[in-house]
């Protein structure tokens, strides 16, 4: 019999956290094949169905998003649609500083119009404006040109097809 298991994914504070993972695991959280897991909505809200009989798929659910610490969670089986709302917390753990030095040597730098600084051994390039193409420049040109080309066959074909015969009178 399958179950539902519905509810929303807070940080401690009672805000949402949108689009957190939300999967089927086992005690701890390592998803079985086949994994079965959703994607909260931008409200935090997930909704998944669980086997009551099928305990190889997992009794637990596991929930991942950025910046905060997974959390496990039992699987409730009591009713038809379940509640369990899930409540993680901050993730302390930061990024270390990275620094990025791409460049070959002063001489490339300055033929190609950058600044060589001696205390990191980098290049810096100026911010080049790139040119839009001749058709993104005249796209609205194009677009109205076509569309008055358009209406002038209509109109031929259409007096072509009544065939208007304008006689002037001497």
């Amino acid at each position: 019999m399958i179950a539902g298991v519905i509810g929303k994914v807070i940080d401690d504070k009672g805000i949402s956290i949108p689009y957190t993972t939300v999967m089927i695991t086992d005690i701890d959280g390592k998803s079985l094949s086949p994994a079965i897991g959703v994607v909260a909505d931008s409200n935090g809200n997930y909704s998944i169905g669980v086997s009551k009989n099928n305990k190889k798929l997992g009794t637990h659910l596991t929930a991942k998003s950025m910046g905060y610490k997974d959390k496990i969670i039992p699987i409730n089986f009591t009713g038809v649609n379940n509640k369990s709302d899930i409540i993680m917390t901050a993730s302390t753990s930061k990024l270390p500083e990275v620094i990025v030095i791409a460049s070959k040597s002063k001489f490339d730098c300055e033929k190609k119009g950058g600044v060589w600084d001696e205390v990191t051994k980098s290049c810096k390039l100026p911010v080049k404006e790139e040119k839009l193409s001749w058709f993104d420049e005249n796209k609205w040109l194009i677009l109205v040109g076509s569309v008055f080309l358009v209406a002038i066959v209509s109109t031929i074909l259409i007096v072509s097809k009544n065939k208007i015969t304008y006689y002037v009178s001497k």
